[in-house]
């Protein structure tokens, strides 16, 4: 049942580095789902800061309500573990393109935000998005990203500390990763997502 299911996608934004391994088949059946792994995922990092986006086991599949990814953190707000999830199309995409759990680590030294396609995931400048809302910096991404491209950020909020602040997906019909402050998170590894 796990066959083709595990891609992690390690990534350190402070070296500018993405390293790629599989989950042990072992831990997709003793954590089943997105926020099992990610918790053990979070847990097994050792970075206090690190992020984790993990895909359920069934996320992507013609499967009813098989749609939700889980973020897990450190989060800001309680100061102890955190996770938020959202529903939509972008975990699906995740899947897609080859991917199923995203560690992000370290911080970078300027803005970034992650394109993934092909089973790759390339860290890419995203200085001109800083400060933007998270409508326009979507608009300005989904112009410059192939058509269809799943988008996932962060907005001013998240950029300037506020403790629960969202993740946003999905534009113009957003979808809300808004528990926990994990868009703080992620503003503090300066990464628009």
């Amino acid at each position: 049942m796990t066959e083709g299911f595990g891609t992690i996608a390690d990534i350190d934004l402070k070296n500018g580095t993405v390293g790629y391994r599989r989950l042990d088949d072992d831990d997709t059946r003793r954590f089943f789902g997105g926020g099992g792994i990610g918790a053990k995922l979070l847990i097994d990092s050792k970075d206090a800061g690190a992020i984790v986006i993990a895909n359920g086991l069934l996320t992507g599949l013609p499967v009813p309500t098989a749609c939700k990814t889980s973020i897990l953190f450190r989060s800001p707000l309680t100061g102890v573990f955190g996770e938020t999830s959202v529903g939509g199309m972008w975990g699906a995409e995740l899947r897609k393109a080859g991917i199923d759990i995203i560690i992000i680590r370290g911080e970078s030294p300027a803005p970034v935000y992650l394109f993934i396609c092909d089973g790759a995931v390339e860290i890419r400048d995203a200085a001109s998005l800083w400060g933007m809302d998270t409508f326009e910096a979507h608009d300005i991404l989904a112009s410059a990203l192939p058509p269809g491209a799943r988008i996932g950020v962060i907005g001013p909020a998240g950029e300037n500390g506020v403790l629960f602040a969202s993740i946003m997906f999905e534009g113009i019909v957003p979808r809300s990763a808004g528990r926990t402050g994990g868009a703080r998170c992620s503003a503090g590894k300066k990464s628009r997502v």
